[in-house]
């Protein structure tokens, strides 16, 4: 007969799932889309036509606009919705705004782009992550952390490796829309999966829960109905 699986290895388990869903979103999110989009900058000037200065003032302008308007809003919606929606939200804005990127042929296309990019690093980055492994974790809260940050490191390494590769085999612009594709398809299911397993998780821990109060209730009844003391005591006749 195999043991059943034990609150505590529930739990853990799920740590795990948590874990794996900040780790993939902070790889794709700030390693991938923010530190791979400069990889590309040499294109927009020579293909395009543009200036240098023009090219990486996206980076700055978007997160001027957002900075300051949308990361207060993002702690807002945390606290109303949880992390994980605005996590999901975040992967699709990020991941799209690259393959947006690979497509633009104007400056104001590519300043909007930008824009939603770093929209999505501000609601599936950082501030997400952190929230949602503070929630998990208690004990081991900073190597969880320190864990998923991880993420950003080697993504911000590998993306060099993968874009030259894609760069030279389909031309920059398909590189450019396939890391934005690779970003969802990689980080998008960690985070989905995560929440409906947790979710199912919390019902059973539920169900459990609510049969053994039952079980508790109805073996103190009866205990309590075979008590000789627990019987009403008969009410005097009235003269």
């Amino acid at each position: 007969m195999t043991r059943p699986l034990s609150t505590a290895d529930g739990h853990q388990n799920y740590q795990a799932r948590a874990l794996v869903a900040a780790f993939l979103a902070l790889f794709s999110i700030v390693g991938c889309a923010l530190y791979g989009l400069p990889f590309f900058y040499d294109f927009f000037v020579q293909e395009l036509g543009w200036t240098r200065q023009q090219v990486t003032s996206g980076n700055a302008l978007s997160k001027l606009v957002v900075g300051p308007v949308f990361g207060f809003a993002a702690g807002l919606l945390i606290d109303r919705f949880g992390p994980r929606r605005l996590m999901l939200a975040g992967i699709v804005m990020a991941g799209g705004a690259l393959v947006g990127l690979a497509s633009v042929t104007t400056l104001s296309a590519f300043y909007l782009f930008y824009f939603f990019n770093a929209l999505g690093y501000v609601c599936g980055g950082p501030l997400p992550a952190q929230v949602l492994l503070t929630r998990w974790f208690k004990d081991a809260r900073g190597m969880a952390m320190g864990i998923a940050y991880l993420g950003i490191g080697i993504g911000g390494a590998l993306v060099p490796i993968v874009a030259v590769t894609l760069t030279q085999a389909f031309g920059w612009r398909a590189a450019l829309r396939d890391l934005g594709i690779l970003m969802i398809v990689v980080a998008f299911p960690a985070a989905f999966f995560r929440h409906a397993s947790t979710r199912a998780h919390a019902t059973r821990c539920g169900q459990r829960g609510s049969r053994r109060s039952c079980g508790i209730r109805r073996s103190g009844c009866s205990r309590l109905a075979a008590s000789p003391r627990s019987a009403p005591s008969a009410a005097p006749r009235r003269t």
